[in-house]
């Protein structure tokens, strides 16, 4: 089955903020350089909702297609499992062979008790316990203690405080234990509580005087996003909108205002001035060359934040058990790197489902001879690229 990613209003997102040349007139510098600013920023907003769109579909066919085939998987494992055991037990193969499938079998459960992720049933226990020579409960307790013992040194290093904890209770080690390497990460990063004066005293006359204009560009950013927020807030303003259709809509606008003004977001208001920017009698192309100035410094900053988000979009909590499971690179191209991937799992779903077919006919000594004769050859074959 093919995915295909949704539609979604790429069409119906803002229109572009554009300044329109006037007759016998070219635009300035500051009018060319904001209208491609604003297409780069409209672009970045459409590449990153794209590819959420892409990384959601991809989330999805984890979760359900590969997660519900390699349950199928799992449940063949373990089919495979319990026929192989049965032709151990009944010893018709030579010596050798009897060993090479001791071993295979102890691969497939290994595999196996890792994929349920659960305590398996008592038939595999009990396999587990002949194969391994060793009781199945009582081996994952020696398990949990030794990483219990390794914890408990490790917080011992780090001097933590155990005395409000469970030292038995192994999730409670687990997260003290983070707990006291986030204190010891953040006890290492520089400080930085010198006395200002200090600092002021170590900085060249430049560097003075280029936090000055800064710290003006700021106040002046911050003046024409609050002047432009106010001005709209006038307009949206529901309150004062008798017509019931219209307060609606209003209500919507001043959401998105309100979103905007508390974001710092220049564009977006900007796109919404552009809509009623007609109710003012103003344009864009009368906007001076200083005010141009300060909205190109505050859209180049948030075209970089536009270019961060989309570079780590893959870092998002959503989206982690891609990144684990694939690496970062799925971000490039996640729908196709899932599929592939279910594509390998299906297979190796009709794989088992075949090789148990195979293990429950007739001809199944036949068929586990040839499957020892493989494995043999598979393991000479790394042997010697070792």
């Amino acid at each position: 089955m093919r995915h295909n990613i949704p539609e979604k209003d790429f069409n119906a997102m803002p229109a572009g903020l554009t300044i329109l040349k006037q007759a016998n007139k070219k635009l300035t510098k500051n009018q060319d350089a904001f209208n491609k600013l604003t297409k780069r920023i409209e672009k970045l907003q459409k590449d990153i909702v794209k590819k959420q769109l892409q990384l959601d579909l991809a989330l999805k066919i984890f979760g359900t297609d590969i997660y519900t085939t390699k349950q199928l998987v799992t449940k063949y494992r373990r089919e495979l499992i319990i026929l192989l055991w049965a032709s151990f037990l009944t010893k018709k193969l030579t010596k050798n062979d009897q060993q090479n499938l001791k071993q295979i079998i102890r691969e497939h459960l290994q595999i196996y008790l890792v994929e349920l992720g659960d305590e398996p049933d008592k038939e595999i226990k009990k396999i587990f316990n002949v194969l391994e020579n060793a009781n199945y409960d009582e081996s994952l307790r020696n398990e949990k203690e030794t990483a219990r013992q390794r914890m408990l040194e490790d917080l011992e290093d780090m001097k933590a405080d155990l005395s409000d904890i469970d030292l038995d209770d192994l999730d409670a080690l687990r997260n003290k234990f983070y707990e006291a390497r986030h204190k010891i990460f953040n006890e290492e990063q520089p400080k930085n509580n010198g006395p200002q004066e200090n600092k002021a005293r170590n900085k060249s006359a430049r560097q003075l005087e280029a936090e000055r204009i800064k710290q003006e560009t700021d106040a002046i950013q911050q003046k024409n996003i609050g002047t432009i927020y106010k001005q709209l807030a006038k307009l949206f303003h529901p309150d004062l909108e008798q017509d019931n259709e219209k307060k609606a809509e209003k209500e919507i606008l001043m959401q998105q205002l309100t979103a905007a003004y508390e974001a710092k977001n220049l564009h977006a208001l900007l796109t919404l001035e552009l809509k009623w920017i007609h109710k003012e009698n103003e344009h864009l192309e009368t906007l001076t060359d200083e005010k141009l100035a300060v909205y190109l410094q505050i859209l180049k900053e948030q075209a970089q934040q536009l270019e961060d988000e989309k570079r780590e979009i893959i870092y998002q909590p959503n989206y982690s058990v891609l990144a684990q499971t694939f690496g970062i690179g799925v971000q490039k191209y996640p729908v196709e790197i899932v599929q592939i991937h279910l594509n390998e799992v299906r297979e190796t779903a009709e794989h088992f489902k075949l090789s148990v077919a195979d293990f429950s006919s007739d001809y199944a000594l036949r068929y586990i001879k040839q499957m020892i004769k493989q494995w043999k050859q598979n393991e000479d074959e790394d042997e010697w690229e070792d």
